[in-house]
């Protein structure tokens, strides 16, 4: 599978919404969820406006999208000044189609480029202590468990902050230049 990275804008809103809500809709539908019950749930995902607000933050701040082949939407991971020099990874979406394939780990290293090129020193990542895949991924590119957290907004649910320090150390994420990847779309 073929894909582009690239910072998206206003123009790719519905993209967005519609990758992040479609698998909640399809799980929701399969497990037999009501209309009224599905659309309740799939209103706390992100919808229009979360993913404006997104776009209108200013640099470093970033929502990258992966496109196949086909030019369709496939993935979207955005990064959030939190603090002078440190980020936060955020809103790492793939399509069912997309997962397995290695588009998280492209969307994770662009990313962590991206926060180094704009002088970043350290990144961070929450995450559900159920999401083993995430941790995993996180781990292989060199984050380490930094704490935990209780959820404040979702009871029962606990976060795990992974932490990568020290990005002006780390060596460019690929041999060649990767301006390319962050170039609006």
């Amino acid at each position: 599978m073929s894909v582009s990275l690239a910072a998206l804008s206003h123009a790719h809103i519905d993209e967005v919404v519609h990758l992040i809500q479609a698998p909640a809709r399809r799980m929701l539908a399969d497990a037999g969820a009501s209309p009224e019950a599905a659309l309740a749930r799939v209103a706390r995902l992100k919808g229009p406006e979360q993913i404006r607000e997104m776009l209108e933050r200013p640099a470093p701040d970033v929502l990258l999208g992966a496109r196949d082949e086909h030019g369709e939407l496939i993935g979207v991971g955005g990064l959030k000044m939190t603090a002078p020099g440190t980020a936060e990874m955020h809103t790492l979406y793939l399509a069912e189609a997309a997962q397995g394939r290695g588009i998280g780990r492209l969307l994770m290293q662009a990313r962590i480029e991206h926060a180094r090129r704009a002088g970043l020193d350290v990144l961070h990542l929450r995450t559900a202590t159920s999401n083993v895949r995430i941790q995993r991924l996180a781990a292989s590119l060199g984050f380490t468990l930094h704490e935990y957290l209780d959820s404040t907004t979702m009871p029962g649910v606990a976060w795990q902050i992974w932490r990568l320090p020290r990005l002006q150390s780390l060596v460019a994420a690929s041999a060649g230049s990767s301006e390319d990847l962050l170039l609006p779309a």
